[in-house]
């Protein structure tokens, strides 16, 4: 859920002060996506069950300002937690973790239209892409190089 909120220091403003802030709801990343992945019936994204616009009623944050709604099916499985994900002997669950990744991205990926820049690969998961996503951590040298000798799997 989507609600706007007054500006800066305005909060305790009367209602009209407060109204006169009021905007057209924006277009939000997660619709657009799930909406577009749905339609290719991607299994890599949850399903978009609703989708809602409105406005704010005279008591709200900011009168007539604007109040959206997008649900998504509940997906299967458990938040990764950062701690639990880099806890020491865990390196099997990581594992697991970047090979769960690397089918939904390959799928996501695929079905929004992307295709790699370099030569396709029997592995299309790289060590930079587990990186950019906290799947995989590297060591920097004091002189800003990276140190492959010292990642964390």
């Amino acid at each position: 859920m989507y609600v706007q909120i007054p500006y800066e220091n305005t909060l305790r403003s009367s209602q009209e002060v407060r109204g006169l802030q009021a905007e057209p709801s924006p277009v939000h990343d997660e619709y657009e996506a799930l909406t577009s992945l749905s339609k290719s019936k991607s299994t890599a994204v949850p399903e978009l069950l609703g989708y809602g616009q409105g406005k704010q009623g005279p008591e709200g944050y900011v009168p007539n300002g604007y109040i959206t709604y997008i649900a998504w099916a509940r997906v299967p499985g458990a938040p990764v937690d950062y701690q639990v994900f880099w806890k020491e002997g865990n390196r099997q669950y990581r594992d697991e973790v970047r090979a769960a990744f690397a089918v939904a991205y390959n799928q996501t990926i695929h079905f929004a239209g992307f295709r790699p820049a370099f030569k396709k690969t029997d592995n299309p998961m790289s060590v930079p892409t587990y990186a950019l996503w906290g799947l995989l951590k590297f060591a920097v040298t004091r002189d800003g190089r990276v140190d492959r000798t010292a990642w964390a799997w």
